[in-house]
């Protein structure tokens, strides 16, 4: 089995439904009284054959190892040829009442044709809810089977999780819609309720959270963790800057160090021009460094801050975890 011949089957419905329409527009011709009941059923007509030509475009350039499984394939299959069923019975219906003795009209409205004609409508607009459903879990499949990438996976998760739980949803609500009265049809909507029980499994198996886990991804950052990097990278540039805005304070600390550690000595003993001029750089040097590194200290020290983080801890702002 292979998607072509779900076009194939598509095809084969939609001329079938063609050929029915032409029985359904003699009988509206011959009956006026059953116009608007035949009106409806030749909406249905058309709303199917546009369904069945898009489920037949999307599964016609497939392969038996695409994206569709044989589990879906089966099940498609099934629903069109039980489709096609109802077709061949409301032919078979309209023959019926046009061959009646009692005549078109008389059939129509005492010999229960417009009844029959309405459930027969009923049927229609059932299979057709149940083709858009798998029309919607084709798309599913050829979307996953398209999106290699594991980021683009990972990213369309939520939206296949989405459109999967509308899906049985809508399952949920043709089941309670399909009727089940004793006649002829009501074997096909038997079966149209299976098929919506094995969608509806199919359904709950296309989205697999624990697939989506196993699928081997570059660690994400969390929040509280960016956080704390956006902090500790503010605090670097908080550190240089007030190293620089703080090294001219640091020097001139250090020069006046130097004038009231080194000049008052010399003049007490009057030395002065005999002190070699690298001693009085040497400390000067010395004494600058240790200002600088004093203030510096201190400025790093004043700069440290702590952030809360989401997770309860604290994180200071350059990075070191409290």
């Amino acid at each position: 089995m292979d998607p072509l011949s779900i076009s194939a089957s598509c095809v084969t419905l939609i001329l079938g439904i063609a050929k029915a329409s032409i029985s359904v527009t003699a009988f509206a011709r011959d009956l006026r009284d059953a116009s608007g009941d035949i009106d409806a059923i030749s909406n249905e007509f058309k709303s199917l054959t546009t369904l069945l030509k898009s489920l037949a475009s999307d599964t016609a350039d497939g392969t038996p190892n695409g994206p569709l499984s044989l589990t879906l394939q089966h099940q498609i299959l099934g629903i069109v040829a039980n489709c096609h069923g109802v077709i061949l019975e409301l032919e078979n219906c309209l023959a019926k009442h046009a061959d009646s003795r009692l005549g078109a009209t008389g059939s129509w409205i005492v010999g229960g044709g417009k009844a029959e004609m309405a459930r027969l409508r009923a049927g229609l607009e059932a299979h057709k809810s149940v083709l858009e459903i798998a029309l919607e879990m084709v798309a599913i499949s050829v979307a996953r089977d398209v999106k290699k990438d594991t980021a683009a996976i990972r990213n369309d998760t939520v939206g296949i999780k989405n459109d999967t739980a509308h899906i049985l949803q809508e399952i949920a609500r043709l089941h309670d819609r399909l009727p089940l009265e004793s006649s002829p049809s009501s074997t096909s909507n038997l079966m149209l309720q299976r098929y919506l029980d094995d969608l509806s499994s199919y359904a709950g198996s296309t989205y697999d959270p624990a697939s989506a886990e196993d699928v081997s991804f570059p660690p994400k950052i969390s929040e509280p963790e960016e956080n704390a990097k956006d902090y500790s990278d503010k605090s670097t540039v908080v550190t240089v800057m007030s190293f620089i805005m703080y090294l001219p304070s640091a020097f001139l600390a250090g020069f006046l160090a130097i004038l009231y550690g080194v000049n008052v000595p010399f003049i007490l003993h009057s030395r002065v021009s005999k002190v070699p001029i690298y001693w009085v750089l040497g400390v000067m040097f010395v004494l600058t460094t240790i200002a600088a590194w004093a203030v510096f200290h201190r400025a790093v020290v004043k700069e440290r801050v702590k952030v809360r983080r989401h997770s309860g801890r604290w994180i200071e702002a350059n990075g070191d975890v409290v």
